[in-house]
């Protein structure tokens, strides 16, 4: 596999159940692991704080740290720190950077036009290319002078100016170990981030009163705030919903693996869901569980999955049709959905195609 001189990034290394702002647990734990697998010596990760500094941990992770409110500081510490990388001349011939920007877009330029490095993006963000903005478009242009890029899934757009495109919605673990004894039958999973988009008022609108199911919901409030979100959970309390609030990484694992189905309802008619990709879907499913959608995914086959309208209507229909199935049917769409993706998203797959988009 070709080596990897250097990740760039917006991560943070903690045991810290809070993240700095503009880090999602998924985006964090994605680009560790990633950095893990790839083995990857060196990284640099641009995050937001109180004050615009630069320092090294001592994993050999450089933290650029910026301010939301300070962007001409931002900037400058930017420039500075390229300057400081200038004088040590490192050769970082292959370079990965997850996401593009308008700060590590500084970093872009420098190892691509300067260092003459190879470039591949690890695109998991790719909402500025439907925006209109001068800096989307600016970002939607930098693409073209990647290397190649890895995306979380199939995006059309992409393929018309850049073919070395590799498409690749999660990661998984060929070691994980589940079988039906681990499951609660009749319980569901809705996790992440809890916003009326992402189908938070239509799961607790719908179970709490379907007392044949039991509903748990771990994550944070998305685009709400805290008091408008526990307002909604009073309004639906019930016996048969339990709020877990953010769970560190081994209890969240712990829920996920006693459920029985995963909850991936975003709205469709939101331009914030058209890129998209199913991490969280393959995630679900590496551990066994069925998951309902209301989006469809090309990276997936149809069999593994239910999909549902985003209405209470429809996700009755689901439901109720849930309940006509055996147990042993349940269990063999789970399994199959589990062997689906442990096949094709695995830690070697993903070395594959990183390998394949760093070759000449």
């Amino acid at each position: 596999m070709k080596n990897i001189d250097l990740l760039i990034g917006n991560f943070f290394e903690s045991n810290t159940k809070k993240l700095p702002v503009g880090i999602s647990f998924a985006g964090n734990y994605y680009q560790i692991k990633v950095r893990s697998i790839l083995n990857i010596d060196h990284s640099i990760s641009l995050i937001y704080g109180l004050n615009n500094k630069t320092y090294d941990s001592e994993t050999d992770i450089t933290y650029i740290v910026l301010n939301q409110k300070k962007h001409f500081s931002n900037t400058l510490l930017i420039i500075k720190h390229i300057s400081k990388l200038a004088r040590k001349d490192k050769k970082n011939k292959n370079v990965l950077f997850y996401n593009l920007n308008i700060y590590n877009l500084f970093y872009f330029i420098y190892y691509k036009f300067i260092k003459k490095a190879r470039i591949v993006v690890l695109l998991a963000d790719a909402g500025f290319l439907v925006e209109k903005k001068i800096s989307s478009q600016i970002l939607s242009k930098a693409l073209l002078y990647s290397y190649g890029l890895l995306t979380l899934r199939e995006i059309p757009e992409l393929r018309k100016s850049q073919s070395r495109i590799e498409v690749m919605p999660g990661i998984v673990s060929k070691n994980i170990s589940t079988t039906k004894k681990n499951k609660t039958p009749n319980t569901v999973l809705l996790s992440g981030s809890l916003g009326i988009t992402n189908g938070l008022l239509l799961a607790l609108d719908y179970f709490h009163n379907q007392t044949k199911f039991k509903l748990f919901i771990t994550g944070v409030p998305y685009l709400m705030s805290s008091s408008e979100f526990e307002s909604i959970l009073e309004k639906y309390k019930s016996d048969n919903i339990s709020y877990l609030g953010v769970l560190d990484y081994k209890k969240y694992i712990d829920v996920l693996t006693s459920s029985e189905f995963s909850l991936s309802l975003r709205n469709p008619k939101d331009i914030e869901h058209q890129y998209n990709f199913p991490s969280k879907i393959v995630e679900y499913m590496s551990y066994g569980n069925i998951v309902i959608s209301t989006l469809n995914y090309p990276e997936l086959i149809d069999e593994i999955y239910l999909k549902t309208e985003f209405t209470l209507k429809g996700l009755n229909e689901c439901f109720t049709n849930i309940l006509n199935i055996s147990l042993k049917e349940r269990e063999f769409i789970a399994k199959n959905a589990q062997d689906f993706v442990i096949s094709h998203f695995s830690e070697d797959v993903l070395k594959t195609k990183i390998d394949n988009l760093f070759k000449m």
